[in-house]
């Protein structure tokens, strides 16, 4: 009796999990899939959906990187107005950030039917530097630094 329903109990969470585990195809890409910047980097993550029957694989790959360096922009600008009060020379930076999204590394594009999802990788280390060499921190100017 005690194995009847410790069976009963086990089996649907096997089969359920399974399904889950399945079902997306990301498995393989669960420890990339984490959006931010870590040690000078900016990991971004985006998701389209293709028109299966004018996309090509080339075609894809470009959307793909469009969004995602798009994405980016907004990501960094987003980290500029939050930590910094005013930069002095913004024409810089400005373009630092777009030769840093320019220079993004596809990590991976996965299909997942009608939708692909991608991550781009992008060196953000000479665009923080930048920043902090150009501007106050919103922190500074709290502390009256």
């Amino acid at each position: 009796m005690k194995h009847s329903i410790l069976l009963l109990l086990i089996i649907p969470e096997l089969l359920f999990g399974g399904v889950l585990s399945c079902s997306t195809g990301l498995e393989r890409y669960a420890h990339e899939r984490i959006e931010g910047f870590y040690e000078g980097r900016l990991r971004v993550i985006g998701r389209y959906r293709t028109d299966y029957y004018s996309d090509s694989e080339n075609n894809v790959e470009h959307k793909m990187q469009e969004l995602l360096r798009a994405r980016a922009v907004k990501i960094i600008i987003g980290h500029i107005q939050t930590h910094y009060q005013s930069i002095m020379n913004p024409s810089e930076i400005e373009k630092t950030i777009i030769s840093a999204v320019d220079s993004g590394r596809i990590v991976y594009i996965v299909s997942l039917g009608e939708d692909f999802e991608g991550a781009m990788d992008i060196d953000v280390s000479e665009v923080l530097k930048r920043l902090e060499d150009q501007s106050s921190s919103v922190s500074e100017l709290i502390n009256g630094g």
